[in-house]
C-alpha cells in the first residue's frame, strides 16, 4: 500500500555489499510514493514513522560492552583471563557466524564520507562505532579489538590450540607498524576518492562467517588461518586496517593540539545536511571561531565541492594568486 515501510530486512533484501545504496533507493522510493499518494491522489496517510530496530544483536553489543570494560579492570588475573575468553567466544559465535556484524574500514570510511544510515534502522552501527570511539578516546583502551572482535578471537583460538607464539621482531617493527599503516590509509583514501565505502575492505570476515568469497578471498584467508597457528594474530597485528584508526584516536587524546581559529564551510542546499551545517557554523562562531559558510543551489555531489573548492583555499590560504582555475 502507500504506506509501505519499504524497511530492509522486512519488506526488501537488501544487497550484499550495498546496504547503505539500497537503503537510499528505499527510502527514495517510499517518499516518493507517499508524495504522489498525498498530493496527486488525495490520500489521507499516517505520519511517516519509522521504528526503532532494537533486537538481539544490539542487546548483545551492549552487554560486551559493559562486561569487556568491567573485565579488563578486573584485579584477579584468573578472573580477567576467563571473562576475556567469555567475551571472545560470544563476539566470534554471535557477532561473527550469527549475524556477521563485525567492525571494519567500511564502516570508517562511511563515516568519513557523510554516509550515516538511518538510526532507527541500523542502531547497532551506531553503537558499535560509537562505542569503540567513546571508551577508547575516555579510557584509552580499545575493548573492541581485545575482548570481542569475531576476527581477533578466530584467530585466538587457533593459536591457543597450536600454542601460537607472538611475533614481532624489534628491527622489524616500525617497518611492520608503518605496513599496516599504509594499507589503512590507502584502503580510506580509495573509499573516499571514489565513494564507495565497500572498496575500503579488505578484511577476510565475510570469506569466513559468511562462507562468501572470491579465490583470491579464499587464498587469503587459509595463510591467514596457516599463520595463526604459529604466530600470535597475525592479521591483527600486522594487516587489520583498525589499529592505525585506534592509534591516530590515542595520540589525538595525548595532544589533541590547537583548533584553528579560521573555518570554511559549505553545503548544498538540497543535500540533507544543510540544517545541520546551518546549525554548526554560528555555534562555532560563538566559540570565537572565524568561520565563513557558503550554500550552493546543489546537492551532495563534486560539482558542489568543486566550485567551493578555490574559494575555500583562498579563504584558508590567503596571499598572492599565482595561477587560477576555472
Amino acid at each position: 500500500g502507500f504506506d509501505a515501510g519499504f524497511a530492509l530486512g522486512e519488506d526488501l533484501d537488501a544487497v550484499s555489499g550495498a546496504t547503505f545504496s539500497a537503503e537510499g533507493v528505499a527510502a527514495a522510493t517510499r517518499q516518493a510514493i507517499r508524495a504522489v499518494a498525498a498530493e496527486g491522489l488525495g490520500q489521507s496517510l499516517p505520519a511517516d514513522a519509522t521504528p526503532i530496530r532494537f533486537g538481539l544483536p544490539e542487546i548483545v553489543l551492549i552487554l560486551l560492552y559493559v562486561v569487556g570494560y568491567i573485565g579488563h579492570r578486573l584485579r584477579s588475573a584468573v578472573w580477567r583471563v576467563r571473562t576475556r575468553w567469555a567475551t571472545l567466544i560470544t563476539g566470534m559465535i554471535v557477532v561473527g557466524f550469527i549475524y556477521t556484524m563485525p567492525f571494519t574500514i567500511t564502516q570508517v570510511v562511511s563515516l568519513l564520507s557523510g554516509y550515516w544510515p538511518d538510526w532507527h534502522t541500523n542502531l547497532y552501527w551506531y553503537l558499535l562505532i560509537g562505542g569503540i570511539v567513546f571508551v577508547t578516546t575516555v579510557d584509552a583502551k580499545n575493548p573492541y579489538c581485545s575482548w570481542f572482535c569475531p576476527f581477533g578471537a578466530f584467530q585466538e583460538c587457533l593459536g591457543a590450540l597450536a600454542g601460537a607464539k607472538l611475533y614481532r621482531p624489534r628491527r622489524l617493527s616500525t617497518v611492520l607498524t608503518w605496513v599496516q599503516r599504509g594499507l589503512a590509509g590507502v584502503a580510506i583514501v580509495l573509499g573516499l576518492a571514489l565513494r564507495q565505502p565497500g572498496v575500503a575492505g579488505y578484511e577476510p570476515f565475510g570469506t569466513l562467517f559468511d562462507l562468501r568469497g572470491t579465490t583470491i578471498q579464499w587464498i587469503f584467508l587459509g595463510l591467514v588461518v596457516l599463520a595463526s597457528l604459529l604466530i600470535y594474530r597475525p592479521f591483527c597485528n600486522y594487516l587489520c586496517p583498525i589499529d592505525p584508526v585506534v592509534d591516530f584516536i590515542n595520540t589525538f587524546r595525548e595532544d589533541p593540539g590547537r583548533v584553528k581559529a579560521k573555518v570554511f564551510m559549505s553545503c548544498g542546499t538540497f543535500e540533507s545536511l544543510i540544517y545541520y551545517n546551518r546549525s554548526l557554523a554560528p555555534l562555532m562562531r560563538r566559540a570565537g571561531l572565524d568561520v565563513e559558510f557558503r550554500e550552493s543551489q546543489d546537492g551532495h555531489n563534486w560539482i558542489a565541492w568543486r566550485n567551493h573548492l578555490r574559494e575555500g583555499l583562498s579563504s584558508l590560504f590567503p596571499g598572492h594568486l599565482r595561477m587560477t582555475y576555472d
